[in-house]
């Protein structure tokens, strides 16, 4: 133990498919790897050093850690753009609710009571059905992520999914203008938002065609 070295047995070389590796003493320190762990298909291989000398320890999934910090700050960017389309969403589809039945509640003070009725039941039940989404839009999105980077399409699948958060954003607004407009209630020079809602659609889309050429994986 004193002087340190190999210690390998002519009796274990006669044994077939037995390890042999390298067994150094405390005080020298060393490598140690294992033949039979090199055989095992993706188990990370680091060394391991002896206290006293010091040495770097590194995987496979620390090198995946910058990944892994990209994936939930991309999944926290989509929850918080899926949050603000579910209210913005909410909100102009309620409205068109309220532009679209007009004429009725005008004519009749019966129908405006149900009306009113009738709006306060969908503002309530809306405010559930926004945040039921939402849970499984984050619940969803943070595995979609995950196994995105681990198949080298993140960038595809956030591309994705932002392009179907503008999208639902964009018939929301468009539905609404469209209504608004024709009700009298707001002038065409107001409908801008949409076109540029469909202006980052296209964009969005874009990138996601051409997305197979971003990988970014670990």
């Amino acid at each position: 133990r004193a002087s340190g070295g190999l210690w390998e047995s002519r009796e274990m070389r006669r044994i077939p498919g037995f390890p042999l590796w390298p067994v150094s003493d405390r005080a020298s320190g060393g490598l140690w790897e294992s033949r039979e762990m090199r055989r095992i298909p993706g188990f990370p291989l680091w060394p391991v050093s002896d206290r006293a000398s010091g040495g770097l320890w590194e995987s496979r999934e620390m090198r995946r850690i910058p990944g892994y910090i990209l994936v939930y700050v991309l999944w926290a960017v989509t929850a918080i753009a899926g949050a603000l389309v579910g209210y913005w969403a909410r909100n102009a589809w309620l409205t068109s609710l309220v532009i679209s039945s007009l004429d009725r509640i005008e004519r009749d003070v019966r129908a405006r009571f149900y009306a009113s009725l009738q709006a306060r039941a969908l503002d309530a039940w809306s405010v559930f059905i926004v945040g039921l989404a939402l849970v499984v839009l984050v619940v969803f999105v943070e595995y979609y992520y995950r196994t995105g980077f681990r198949q080298g399409k993140l960038w595809s699948r956030f591309f994705l999914m932002t392009a179907i958060e503008i999208g639902v954003l964009f018939v929301s607004h468009t539905v609404y203008f469209a209504l608004a407009t024709s009700a009298g209630l707001l002038p065409l020079s107001s409908g801008y938002l949409p076109l540029v809602e469909l202006a980052l659609l296209v964009i969005f889309a874009w990138l996601y065609a051409r997305s197979p050429k971003l990988r970014f994986s670990g």
